[in-house]
């Protein structure tokens, strides 16, 4: 079976969702970060507007899934919208940006590290930080331990630097 590289949100809203959720623009919408915005009663701000002017988010692999990982309440990370780089926090609403949304950046480089993901047969082997070099990923195919280890979300965050 041909491997159609390492999940993102589109990949995965379109599987769960029935083909209804095929962007961010519907997830914000009509998926569980709209559900849980409803909840809160928070207001969610247009995509086209009202995006923090900061660094973006760096994106990491983690169990072959593409996550960005909310800085200031380290308590939420979601998979990432590949096609609109922008990230809202479920959990602190981006206050500390004012409730904007983030920019998150892919690493340029993801299709090598993609393919070297490839190689690894279990998903819980495919995690990359930001970083980590092709060099790195070399020492690790040759560890049969490889892979992050990680097992909390403060783990995860304080690997980050986040």
């Amino acid at each position: 079976m041909k491997r159609l590289g390492s999940v993102t949100a589109e990949m995965y809203f379109l599987a769960i969702s029935d083909g209804r959720i095929t962007c961010l623009a519907d997830y914000a919408k009509h998926g569980p970060l709209s559900q849980i915005a409803r909840r809160k009663n928070v207001q969610l701000p247009p995509l086209s507007e009202r995006i923090a002017e900061s660094e973006p988010l760096p994106a990491f692999l983690h169990t072959d899934r593409w996550l960005v990982a909310c800085p200031d309440c380290r308590r939420d990370f979601q998979l990432v919208w590949t096609m609109t780089l922008l990230y809202m926090c479920a959990t602190c609403w981006n206050a500390d940006v004012g409730g904007r949304w983030r920019p998150v950046g892919l690493p340029p480089d993801r299709a090598a590290i993609e393919a070297a993901m490839s190689r690894r047969p279990r998903p819980q082997e495919r995690n990359w930080l930001p970083g980590e070099t092709g060099e790195h990923l070399l020492r690790e195919e040759a560890d049969p331990g490889r892979g992050t280890g990680i097992t909390s979300i403060q783990q995860l965050h304080d690997l980050l630097g986040a």
